[in-house]
């Protein structure tokens, strides 16, 4: 997987599980921006959960969620990716638009 299939199956989970703000969120409600970043590298919005995991795979996601996560600045303006996904006026639709095109 890259970090462009990372974007691109988190902007898949917003349409078709949701977008939230101010949450990580859940499989039933959708997710934020780095929640559903975690939800597809981890398998949870929250990150890893598996301590016992293995130092060179845990290093794979940990590099894989962070190069999926430096393709969103070139796209948002101004303030932290977390930032972005909290502005008032944020809509689901423009937070699918600026992760397709960051992956494009």
């Amino acid at each position: 997987m890259t970090p462009q299939d990372v974007l691109l199956k988190a902007a898949d989970l917003f349409e078709t599980v949701g977008w939230q703000q101010r949450t990580y969120g859940d499989h039933v409600n959708g997710y934020c921006a780095l929640g559903a970043v975690s939800q597809v590298v981890w398998g949870d919005p929250l990150g890893p959960r598996d301590w016992d995991m293995d130092s060179q795979v845990f290093n794979v996601k940990v590099n894989l969620q962070g190069d999926a996560l430096i393709l969103l600045p070139g796209h948002i303006k101004g303030g932290s990716v977390t930032q972005w996904n909290d502005r008032s006026r944020r809509t689901k639709k423009s937070v699918i638009e600026t992760f397709r095109k960051a992956a494009a």
